[in-house]
């Protein structure tokens, strides 16, 4: 088992350009879990890299290739949320004191 890093510490100038990285696309195909807490996008980089080999690869993750097609919306419209007339709002009395017994 390997000993994780606690704590990384990522300068301004290298988040903002991770963030110009992931804006522009080069992350695209990467799965979430490669961008999720990690440094630079470099790092990122190379945590995909080590999740894609086939030694060290999840085969319950799912299939990135680019073979793979993509959702398309099914065209059918659905109907807007209504709100249920059958719920009916619950008032509740303001909370009395305990009554007290006499001993």
């Amino acid at each position: 088992m390997t000993k994780a890093k606690l704590t990384t510490v990522t300068s301004l100038a290298d988040t903002l350009e991770g963030c110009r990285g992931i804006l522009d696309g080069q992350a695209d195909k990467w799965a979430e879990s490669s961008l999720y807490m990690v440094g630079t996008l470099e790092d990122a980089r190379q945590k995909e890299a080590a999740a894609s080999t086939p030694e060290t690869s999840d085969k319950s993750a799912p299939d990135r290739s680019e073979n793979t097609p993509a959702a398309e919306p099914s065209g059918e419209k659905t109907a807007p949320i209504q709100p249920n007339a059958n719920i009916q709002s619950v008032q509740t009395a303001p909370a009395q004191p305990a009554k007290e017994e006499a001993a």
